[in-house]
């Protein structure tokens, strides 16, 4: 194959040449159509969104799928993001695809993005990444969207593997670029750059380069122009091998997040904004082998694209194994916490934690309280944990709901005397990392109810009570979880 093109101002033709079935372009249409056979083909009447960043991969594909939609009755769209890393260079490519989507008819959704903006991502290829995927899901969903179509590329998939191998990652790494995720598909799966250069030579379709490509600056160039031409010196075939690889390890990953899915769902017992709660002993049934995808799973459920350190696994391994006797314990990686206490896990984003407990006592994300007189008939306790009943003449002053405090005493009811607030709940089974979320009754006098626990013992109804107050959380404003 011939080295590729570095004139940045002017659109290129590629100048390779295959066989004479990938030569007139049946070559990349078969293994478009492979790919459809093995993956399934979009319905008709789908609207796919095509990523083209001007370059020869994705011109290539969005040729193919915008000749193929007459055929499957799609619709097209384009989307196309300006990094504006590369200068005039970048705004090039914009304007290249610009005019290409308006020859062919076709909606163009654009999107500039701001290299100097703040940024959690150290790694400004990561989070320019972050941003394109953002940007393609935004527009698929508000513009209805089936599916998004990227050009990643059989040469695409050897590199990433080559990358996780040269990193020593792990097998999440080495899984390469999934056939499909969602809503996203990758149509050129199978098709090597090579046929993809011949496809656009023999129907004069031009393209753009990016100069980023072809510097050794990167990783990826590295391992595209050196790393990959060593190796296929020892094995000719080593890109398909190592697509291959990808694949199949992708293959066999799939099914052991499915089945981390399903212990997931199993132990699962609250699921909230801030974080999830599971049970201890629904954890402590399966082998260590799918702890990884266990914790994957579990920091996708709260919003973190995390893969968890071996460090980590072992260390959440070992946690699982533990009886709901052996006290607490936590465990940590950047914003993933996680922590065992009473026979529960907790996992969840520790900024998002703090956020909550910052906000304890303040009211507008206190629960709601509703109340009213009742007949003196009424039982004294209920099953209903969001509901108690108290001696109207024994409270003092209105009622409200706070958040646990430091130091919080109560007597409760048939106890003789005071007790820590942190010290019932512990005796009650409640884990640790939930104590600080029920959520407390209280009058002019202290607390009169830690709400799904008892009630203080000098508000129980007795024979002298003559005015009886029920109390209830507004159904949805809290949920317990003890």
């Amino acid at each position: 194959m011939k080295k590729l093109h570095t004139d940045k101002s002017e659109p290129r033709m590629s100048s390779s040449s295959s066989s004479d079935s990938y030569a007139t372009g049946e070559g990349l249409f078969a293994l478009v159509e492979g790919y459809f056979a093995r993956y399934g083909r979009p319905g008709c009447g789908s609207q796919i969104l095509v990523a083209v960043s001007g370059g020869p991969d994705s011109v290539a594909l969005l040729s193919v799928l915008k000749n193929l939609s007459s055929s499957y009755d799609w619709g097209i769209g384009v989307a196309h993001v300006n990094h504006g890393l590369r200068g005039e260079e970048s705004d090039a490519d914009n304007l290249f695809v610009r005019r290409l989507a308006r020859g062919l008819g076709l909606r163009l959704h654009s999107r500039r993005l701001n290299a100097n903006a703040v940024r959690k991502e150290r790694n400004l290829q990561a989070w320019a990444r972050a941003e394109r995927y953002k940007f393609f899901e935004t527009l698929a969903n508000r513009h209805g969207y089936s599916h998004i179509a990227l050009a990643h590329q059989l040469n695409d998939r050897a590199e990433t593997v080559a990358a996780a191998v040269l990193d020593a990652a792990g097998t999440f790494a080495l899984s390469g670029i999934p056939p499909m995720r969602g809503m996203i598909i990758r149509p050129l799966f199978d098709a090597p750059r090579e046929v993809i250069e011949s496809f656009l030579t023999s129907h004069g379709i031009t393209y753009r380069i990016d100069s980023s490509n072809v510097s050794i600056k990167y990783q990826r160039s590295r391992i595209r122009h050196t790393v990959l031409p060593q190796w296929k010196s020892e094995n000719p075939g080593i890109v398909e091998g190592l697509a291959r690889l990808g694949e199949q390890i992708w293959a066999q990953r799939r099914y052991l997040e499915e089945n981390a899915r399903g212990i997931v769902e199993r132990a699962l017992t609250t699921t909230q904004s801030s974080g999830v709660t599971l049970d201890l002993r629904a954890l402590s049934r399966h082998d260590c082998a799918l702890d990884a995808y266990i914790l994957r799973e579990l920091t996708a459920r709260i919003g973190l694209d995390v893969v968890p350190r071996a460090a980590l696994v072992s260390r959440f391994s070992e946690m699982r194994k533990r009886t709901a006797n052996e006290g607490a314990s936590s465990i940590e990686q950047g914003e993933l916490a996680i922590r065992l206490s009473q026979g529960m896990i907790r996992v969840y984003r520790k900024r998002a934690r703090a956020a909550v407990v910052q906000s304890v006592g303040h009211a507008p994300i206190a629960p709601k309280l509703t109340t009213r007189l009742v007949g003196r008939t009424a039982p004294d306790q209920s099953d209903d944990k969001v509901l108690a009943r108290f001696d109207l003449d024994a409270l003092e002053g209105e009622l409200s709901v706070r958040w646990p405090r430091p130091g919080d005493r109560y007597q409760p009811i048939g106890l003789r005397g005071t007790k820590k607030l942190s010290d019932l709940l512990a005796d009650r089974k409640v884990p640790s990392f939930e104590r600080p979320l029920v959520p407390v009754v209280v009058d002019n006098r202290g607390i009169l109810w830690p709400i799904g626990h008892p009630i203080a013992h000098r508000a129980r109804l007795t024979d002298r009570t003559r005015r009886v107050m029920e109390a209830r959380l507004q159904e949805g404003s809290w949920k317990n979880s003890s």
